[in-house]
């Protein structure tokens, strides 16, 4: 897990806030989690994801991406996984915590590489090679 207020380059508040989010339901488990605490944090960490999801998909949309099925099926099979999780939050595990918190953390900083990539072009006007 990051340790509290380390910096994570390239991401915005709102996804900063969320993986911070990953990092208290942790210390609560750590921690002899009090179940209301716990229940608070998961329930922000649920509605956190749809939200940055939900504007993912938009955003996608808008640019008519081929790539938007696949996010929304990526973000489908997140959810379904969070939402178990949150389920059995009085014996959740850390490990899957951890899992969860990684993979939304490498889809984030993907989709900054493409929002950049893509803002690049309409300043531009030039698509740089995926190679480059």
């Amino acid at each position: 897990m990051r340790q509290p207020g380390s910096a994570i380059g390239g991401l915005d508040s709102e996804h900063l806030r969320l993986l911070e989010v990953f990092d208290d339901i942790h210390a609560e488990l750590s921690n002899d989690a009090r179940q209301a605490e716990l229940e608070r944090l998961c329930g922000m960490l649920v509605a956190g994801t749809k939200k940055s999801f939900s504007d993912e998909e938009q955003w996608l949309a808008r640019l008519d991406d081929r790539g938007l099925a696949l996010h929304q099926s990526q973000h489908a099979c997140f959810a379904m996984y969070l939402e178990h999780l949150v389920a059995s939050s009085s014996s959740m595990s850390t490990g899957a915590l951890c899992l969860l918190k990684d993979w939304l953390l490498d889809h984030v900083r993907s989709m900054n590489l493409l929002m950049r990539s893509e803002r690049s072009v309409q300043t531009t006007g030039v698509r740089r090679d995926a190679s480059a």
